[in-house]
């Protein structure tokens, strides 16, 4: 099992502003569903109870990642 006590959460951009490198300790669940051919949907569930979610999409632009939060556990 790899130490992960000394990691911080961080979402850093690109140079260009796209989300680029996610590091996110704690996470007890991991859930990652193809929704169309261009569109995955990733479920990230910490430990201490936040929901984030990441929609992947492929458009002629290139491939945009969209980060969500939900504040609300259901």
């Amino acid at each position: 099992m790899t130490d992960t006590s000394y990691a911080r959460e961080r979402w850093d951009p690109d140079e260009n502003g796209q989300l680029d490198d996610i590091v996110l300790p704690a996470v007890k669940l991991f859930r990652m569903e193809r929704m169309d051919n261009d569109h995955w949907w990733i479920g990230l569930y910490t430990e201490d109870e936040r929901q984030i979610h990441l929609d992947i999409t492929m458009d002629q632009a290139g491939i945009q990642v969209t980060k969500r939060e939900d504040t609300e556990l259901t």
